[in-house]
C-alpha cells in the first residue's frame, strides 16, 4: 500500500465480532446488487445512531437500491463495497448524512436524569455523524449535511418511494433524506 492511502476497511475481520457479523454479511450482500448495473448518480443517505439507517439512491433508475438499518461499522462496510466498486466512468457517489440538530432537545426533557441522558444519546449520534462525514470525505466522496426533516411511517414511505422491503424508522429517515435527488443536486 502506497504511502497516505487510504486503508480500506476489512469487513472478514468483523465478521465475527457479535452483533455485528450479520449486518456486516448483509452488506456485503450489496456488492453483487452493485456490480453491472452502475449508471449515473448514486447517493448514500446515512441516519447515524445505534441503529444507523442506510439507503443507496439511484438517479438514473429514480428507485432505492437498498434501504435498511446497520451498526455504525456495517455502514462503514457498506461504505467500503460502494467505494471498491464505484466506477467514474459509469456513475459518482454523493452522500447524504443527517446531522442533527442539539438546540431543539434540550428543554423537552422533563427531569435532570433525562436531560443529561438526553445530551449523552445526542453527543453520540453527532460523533457518529462526525465520523462518517470524515470517512467519506477521506475517500473523495462528497458530503450534504442535512438536519432530521421529520418521520414518516411504512405506508407513506412505500407509497411515495415504492419501496416494497421491510424499513425501520431509521432506514426510512435515510431513504427520505435522498429520495428524489437528482444528478444536478450534486
Amino acid at each position: 500500500m502506497a504511502c497516505g492511502a487510504p486503508r480500506r476497511f476489512n469487513v472478514q475481520r468483523y465478521v465475527g465480532i457479535k452483533g455485528v457479523g450479520s449486518r456486516v454479511l448483509r452488506s456485503m450482500e450489496l456488492e453483487k446488487k452493485f456490480v453491472g448495473n452502475l449508471l449515473g448518480m448514486k447517493y448514500i443517505g446515512i441516519d447515524p445512531g445505534k441503529s444507523t439507517g442506510l439507503a443507496i439512491y439511484d438517479t438514473e433508475t429514480g428507485q432505492f437500491d437498498n434501504v435498511y438499518s446497520t451498526t455504525f461499522w456495517g455502514a462503514i462496510a457498506a461504505i467500503d463495497v460502494l467505494i471498491a466498486h464505484s466506477m467514474p466512468d459509469k456513475y459518482e457517489l454523493a452522500a447524504v448524512v443527517e446531522v442533527p440538530k442539539t438546540k431543539s432537545v434540550w428543554h423537552k426533557a422533563e427531569s435532570d436524569g433525562a436531560k443529561n441522558r438526553t445530551a449523552v444519546n445526542v453527543g453520540t449520534v453527532i460523533d457518529k455523524a462526525e465520523l462518517i462525514v470524515e470517512y467519506l470525505e477521506n475517500h473523495g466522496i462528497r458530503v450534504i449535511k442535512q438536519h432530521p426533516r421529520g418521520k414518516v411511517d411504512a405506508a407513506y414511505f412505500k407509497r411515495v418511494t415504492g419501496w416494497q422491503g421491510v424499513t425501520n424508522s431509521h432506514s426510512r429517515d435515510a431513504g427520505m433524506m435522498c429520495y428524489g435527488l437528482s444528478a444536478r443536486d450534486y
